[in-house]
Protein backbone atom coordinates (compact mmCIF):
# COMPACT_ATOMS: atom_id res chain seq x y z
CA UNK A 1 0.00 0.00 0.00
CA UNK A 2 2.90 2.43 0.49
CA UNK A 3 4.52 1.78 -2.79
CA UNK A 4 1.46 2.77 -4.35
CA UNK A 5 1.33 6.47 -2.93
CA UNK A 6 5.07 6.49 -3.90
CA UNK A 7 3.44 5.05 -7.92
CA UNK A 8 4.10 8.50 -9.49
CA UNK A 9 6.87 9.70 -7.69
CA UNK A 10 10.26 9.25 -10.03
CA UNK A 11 12.73 10.85 -7.85
CA UNK A 12 13.53 7.11 -6.40
CA UNK A 13 15.91 5.09 -9.04
CA UNK A 14 15.76 1.45 -7.80
CA UNK A 15 17.97 -1.40 -8.38
CA UNK A 16 18.02 -2.87 -11.51
CA UNK A 17 16.14 -6.39 -12.08
CA UNK A 18 19.89 -8.44 -12.38
CA UNK A 19 21.31 -6.66 -9.24
CA UNK A 20 18.22 -7.78 -7.41
CA UNK A 21 18.40 -11.23 -8.84
CA UNK A 22 22.08 -11.51 -7.48
CA UNK A 23 21.27 -11.39 -4.23
CA UNK A 24 21.33 -13.94 -1.63
CA UNK A 25 17.93 -16.00 -1.46
CA UNK A 26 17.42 -18.79 0.86
CA UNK A 27 14.10 -21.03 1.88
CA UNK A 28 12.81 -21.32 5.00
CA UNK A 29 13.28 -24.88 6.53
CA UNK A 30 11.82 -24.24 10.07
CA UNK A 31 9.69 -21.79 11.93
CA UNK A 32 12.11 -19.95 13.84
CA UNK A 33 12.52 -17.02 11.27
CA UNK A 34 11.99 -13.86 12.25
CA UNK A 35 9.05 -12.08 11.12
CA UNK A 36 9.50 -9.90 7.73
CA UNK A 37 9.72 -6.36 8.16
CA UNK A 38 7.95 -5.40 5.26
CA UNK A 39 4.58 -7.38 5.57
CA UNK A 40 5.22 -8.00 9.01
CA UNK A 41 4.12 -11.65 9.07
CA UNK A 42 6.51 -14.44 10.14
CA UNK A 43 7.93 -16.22 7.03
CA UNK A 44 6.17 -19.97 6.69
CA UNK A 45 7.92 -23.02 5.41
CA UNK A 46 8.83 -23.52 2.08
CA UNK A 47 9.25 -19.16 2.10
CA UNK A 48 11.80 -18.18 -0.32
CA UNK A 49 13.91 -15.12 1.46
CA UNK A 50 16.02 -12.29 -0.14
CA UNK A 51 19.25 -11.54 2.27
CA UNK A 52 20.60 -8.15 2.46
CA UNK A 53 23.85 -7.50 2.63
CA UNK A 54 23.20 -5.88 6.25
CA UNK A 55 21.89 -8.79 7.75
CA UNK A 56 18.22 -8.37 6.75
CA UNK A 57 15.73 -10.99 5.09
CA UNK A 58 12.47 -10.20 3.77
CA UNK A 59 10.16 -12.64 1.67
CA UNK A 60 11.36 -12.11 -1.59
CA UNK A 61 7.99 -11.25 -2.75
CA UNK A 62 8.12 -8.20 -0.49
CA UNK A 63 11.26 -6.65 -1.10
CA UNK A 64 11.95 -7.36 -4.84
CA UNK A 65 9.09 -4.47 -5.27
CA UNK A 66 10.34 -2.10 -2.81
CA UNK A 67 13.99 -2.47 -4.65
CA UNK A 68 12.82 -1.65 -7.82
CA UNK A 69 11.59 1.55 -6.32
CA UNK A 70 14.86 2.61 -3.91
CA UNK A 71 18.01 1.12 -3.90
CA UNK A 72 18.35 1.07 0.12
CA UNK A 73 17.23 -1.20 2.88
CA UNK A 74 13.52 -0.19 4.27
CA UNK A 75 14.63 -0.93 7.49
CA UNK A 76 18.63 0.48 8.12
CA UNK A 77 18.16 2.29 4.98
CA UNK A 78 21.71 1.68 3.80
CA UNK A 79 22.29 1.27 0.29
CA UNK A 80 22.28 -2.31 -1.59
Amino acid sequence: MLLALDENNHTHLGASIAHIANLPESTVHNDNCEVCSICLETPAIGDTMRHLPFLQKFHKDCIDPWLRRRRSCPVCKSDI
